[in-house]
């Protein structure tokens, strides 16, 4: 049985956390201030900690850091009835699962608490290896699932198809998924496919692919076994692809043998696009798409996990910088929280590089950002800005946000926006919004 610490100095508060993680099957201890929370976690290897930021004595961000120096694999869940964005970035810097706001919703706390769980269990059973460099990093429920996924298909030989968009961390998937399969001790070889020239005939460009493999497979003998990872699939033309599929049938470094190809390399290819619509569209060969469909996986951008956007802007950070080691301002972390990130992880590299070369201090600030981000306008709504909507246009998108978060209750919605449900409900009639009844509905300007 998981054991859970319940660290809250609101008796009401507490007795009510400790009842429904207790109802939930799990073994709960609890502590009233900073002095016994900081005995009990020095004393005691829990498996999860839920933490009152505001505690008498100790607070509770230097719970969650001495926690971390302790046991760095016990799960912390802080909570907050201050809604300040420093405070939970600082908490999800020093390195806190999450963060739940008050009043605490029982379905979003048991569902929080089940995934960090989930987590740690996940992370203590597998043994998958991760270089040192690798920004394979996350803490997200996607960054989980893909973990997962590495762990089952790990000691496969399967094709492997990795869908994700420019620098999404494709190619470090791609090379995770060698160093953790059969393979990992022959040659990885990678192929773009977008640098192959497209004005080649079939068998130009089949002695092209087979070429690059040989000289990439060096010395190695006809029969050693490699991964074979082909980025950018979605860019090949016809041609290619007909040499390509080819190629994967016979055995590179000996086509006259006739023998199978697939028996000796594991082939990981990937795509900024989905494939299978490529394929309703005839851009792609069907015989093809099923060829490296065998496992498909999804590369999320990241803007859809800014969870792992502070553990990975810290990564970058450690990495390239050399003894005093840079920190990254609460308000740097802030806009990175807030951006859109078209280039997804390598365009956050290459920004905590850039600014570890332009910061004269021991901490990045938003002076030692590039101008672009500084200057970068938030996302459209429904490609409207809001520099060009009306207030009424603001004042409904928000509302109708906060009832989207709220599941549509106009109690819950109302005591978040500071007025009377009878001002809501006036509200919307004047938007002519219909409130759902068996779904959530989302209408916005």
């Amino acid at each position: 049985m998981n054991n859970i610490l319940v660290v809250e100095d609101h008796q009401t508060t507490r007795k009510g956390l400790i009842n429904l993680l207790q109802n939930s099957g799990y073994q709960v201890d609890s502590a009233d201030d900073g002095l016994e929370a900081e005995a009990m976690i020095t004393g005691n290897k829990y498996d999860l900690i839920l933490v009152d930021l505001i505690l008498p004595h100790i607070n509770g961000l230097k719970i969650l850091k001495k926690s971390k120096q302790i046991f760095p694999s016990t799960e912390v869940i802080v909570m907050t009835a201050h809604e300040t964005i420093n405070s939970a970035i600082h908490a999800m810097k020093l390195g806190a699962y999450d963060y739940l706001m008050k009043p605490l919703e029982p379905e979003k706390i048991i569902d929080i608490v089940n995934h960090a769980i989930e987590r740690k269990e996940f992370l203590k059973t597998t043994d998958l290896c991760f270089s040192n460099n690798s920004c394979l990093l996350g803490r997200s429920k996607q960054m989980i699932e893909i973990f997962k996924i590495l762990a089952k298909m790990a000691d496969t030989e399967n094709s492997v198809m990795i869908i994700g968009e420019n620098g999404s961390g494709k190619k470090t998937l791609a090379q995770t998924i060698h160093k953790n399969s059969p393979f990992k001790n022959n040659p990885f070889i990678m192929l773009n496919c977008a640098m192959v020239p497209n004005n080649l005939s079939e068998e130009q460009a089949f002695h092209y692919l087979k070429s690059k493999v040989t000289a990439k497979n060096g010395q190695n003998k006809k029969t050693s076994k490699y991964t074979l990872y082909l980025d950018n699939i979605d860019m090949t033309s016809p041609t290619i692809q007909n040499s390509l599929l080819f190629f994967l049938d016979l055995h590179a470094n000996d086509c006259s043998s006739q023998r199978p190809f697939a028996g000796n390399i594991r082939l990981i290819t990937s795509s900024r696009k989905n494939l299978r619509t490529l394929m309703e569209k005839k851009i792609l060969r069907e015989d093809l798409f099923f060829r490296i469909n065998t496992l498909p996986v999804y590369l999320p951008p990241l803007r859809e996990r800014k969870v792992d956007i502070p553990l990975l802007a810290n990564h970058f950070s450690n990495k390239y910088t050399t003894s005093p080691i840079k920190t990254i301002s609460s308000e740097v972390l802030a806009l990175f929280m807030k951006y859109q990130w078209p280039g997804n992880v390598q365009e956050l590299k290459n920004i905590i590089e850039y600014s570890i070369l332009m910061t004269t201090g021991n901490q990045i600030t938003l002076d030692d950002l590039p101008s672009y981000l500084k200057e970068a306008e938030p996302p459209p709504i429904n490609g409207v800005r809001e520099k060009d909507m009306t207030l009424d246009e603001l004042e409904k998108t928000y509302i109708l946000k906060q009832l989207d978060a709220h599941g549509w209750d106009q109690k819950k919605t109302a005591v978040r926006l500071g007025i009377g449900r009878t001002t809501l409900w006036r509200r919307l009639k004047q938007y002519g919004v219909i409130m759902p009844h068996t779904r959530k509905l989302t209408s916005y300007p």
